[in-house]
């Protein structure tokens, strides 16, 4: 069987935007790109409810958890990852946050056998988290609301 992740985005954490901020379009592409999500992966994505248009947009085929609040994104995304659930269908947890509230997730990820890809701006990563991973993956930043350069929607 070949190999399988999950990733759980907390799209507002890893794009760094703050309130009244949009998630752009090329949010979706430019995550499956920087992350290498494969054709048997689970992508699921959370966000504050007032962004339901703009993620559904940028992540078809996602599944979408929504949370209320300062940490509403990330404590729906925690609810719903069962650790021994995961290690059983997945081979990697993929986190894209850099919030030191997915440090315990990582950890127990870890311990359960699973490989743990952190996906995290450099400046937004806790130190925590990062010492829970058994890789890093820096975060492009969307230039204007687009890709960077070389990278389509089509990846």
């Amino acid at each position: 069987m070949p190999a399988r992740a999950h990733h759980i985005v907390d799209i507002e954490n890893l794009l760094g935007l703050t309130h009244g901020q949009p998630v752009a379009p090329a949010a979706g592409p430019l995550y499956r790109a920087v992350a290498g999500v494969g054709p048997n992966d689970l992508l699921t994505v959370a966000a504050d409810r007032s962004r339901a248009f703009e993620v559904r947009a940028a992540f078809p085929g996602a599944e979408v958890r929504w949370g209320a609040g300062p940490d509403g994104a990330d404590l729906a995304l925690l609810a719903a990852a069962d650790v021994d659930l995961l290690a059983r269908r997945f081979d990697t947890l993929v986190i894209g946050s850099g919030d030191h509230l997915f440090w315990d997730l990582a950890y127990r990820a870890r311990v359960a056998g699973l490989k743990v890809v952190v996906v995290s701006r450099p400046r937004g990563l806790s130190r925590v988290l990062a010492s829970q991973a058994d890789e890093v993956i820096a975060m492009a930043s969307l230039v204007d609301g687009g890709l960077p350069p070389g990278l389509t929607t089509a990846a």
